[in-house]
């Protein structure tokens, strides 16, 4: 844009009343065809400053290349607002027509008007020559339906993505002035919930309600510890991604997995026992609730207990172990998910005592 119009389009921005100058903001179409215009790109950018000058919040599009209609792609790019503007060679004058459009309104066609004014020179395009469509602006945006829609939800949680970031207030409700219409994505998160987001087409009046899903407080394993032996484990989280286990596994019916491939004699298929295995540990996610994949790293302490001819007793010094392990689980319903883990077995009372790699393989459900 010249200096000269950005001059202009300044000093009238300047001698607009102060209400003018908070004006909300407007996706507006424009369409310019000028013919016979020595500079269409000159008149395009000095109907555009005019514009603006009139109504600060414009933000003004224009129109793609292509044969799709005006109201068609005025909807396809969220304008609230269409212009369009014809200028045409009539003898020593220049005639121009123009109508405002929307699909925000029951009646399509706002407003609509012609005239006829000499060649412009630079100075009368920046000044004068667009004042007819310009003054026309103001009243057609103060017509359209109010620009705002509603946002429920539980009261404190905070919401990104709809304007500047904003919390709900006690009531749970909250007005948001906005462009419109718009595609927009939001975010929102809340104490002790998972975080939630979407997108939507969001249109004046429109009421947006904010899922709410509370963290869960348990989750419970079924699976098998070593990759042979059925395995329960319960955990209790502290916060988003903390959380504390206990377990129980039974070491005395199983499948064993050792290597069939050498000379005979073939181990056994199942594997054999008299213990059982408690459990106690802790762990971290290194995701957050919302992936559908996390990733997490445990430290469990384990004690087995031997069933004697007199009853369950401790075994002897191979009896105690600390496990580290890693893991991840996945699945497409955050209520229940996959899991698996790789980790080790060591025994700090038995030295040279170890189980390396330790695998557990199951199920997860959230509760």
């Amino acid at each position: 844009m010249s200096m000269s119009l950005r001059a202009a389009a300044v000093l009238a921005v300047l001698a607009l009343p102060v209400p003018a100058l908070c004006a909300a903001p407007l996706r507006t179409l424009v369409e310019l065809e000028a013919k016979g215009a020595d500079d269409s790109a000159e008149y395009r950018e000095s109907l555009e400053a005019a514009l603006c000058a009139a109504y600060p919040g414009l933000v003004a599009l224009r129109r793609e290349a292509g044969s799709e209609p005006l109201a068609a792609e005025s909807a396809r790019r969220d304008c609230g607002l269409a212009l369009s503007v014809n200028v045409a060679e009539a003898g020593d004058l220049q005639s121009v027509s123009w109508s405002y459009t929307s699909n925000l309104t029951e009646e399509a066609l706002l407003a609509s008007g012609a005239f006829e004014k000499p060649r412009p020179g630079a100075s009368d395009l920046a000044a004068s020559f667009w004042t007819e469509i310009a003054e026309a602006l103001p009243k057609i945006a103060a017509a359209l339906p109010e620009r705002l829609i509603t946002v429920a939800g539980r009261p404190g949680t905070r919401v990104e993505g709809l304007g500047d970031p904003f919390v709900l207030p006690p009531e749970g409700l909250a007005e948001i002035r906005l462009a419109l219409p718009a595609s927009l994505r939001w975010r929102s998160s809340a104490v002790a919930a998972v975080d939630q987001e979407g997108q939507n087409l969001f249109r004046p009046g429109d009421r947006l309600e904010l899922p709410y899903e509370p963290l869960p407080r348990w989750r419970l394993d079924l699976g098998l510890y070593g990759l042979s032996y059925l395995e329960l484990r319960a955990g209790l989280f502290r916060g988003r991604r903390s959380y504390a286990s206990l377990s129980i596994a039974e070491l005395f019916a199983g499948v064993s997995l050792r290597d069939y491939s050498g000379p005979p004699p073939k181990p056994p298929l199942a594997a054999i026992g008299s213990s059982i295995q408690l459990g106690l540990g802790g762990g971290w996610y290194f995701m957050p609730p919302e992936s559908r994949l996390r990733a997490y790293a445990e430290l469990a302490a384990s004690l087995r207990m031997d069933f004697e001819a007199s009853g369950l007793g401790l075994g002897d010094a191979t009896a105690m172990g600390i496990s580290p392990s890693l893991g991840a689980e996945w699945g497409l319903s955050r209520k229940g998910k996959i899991y698996l883990e790789i980790g080790a077995l060591v025994r700090p009372l038995a030295l040279g005592e170890s189980e390396l790699p330790l695998a557990r393989l199951g199920w997860r459900s959230f509760l």
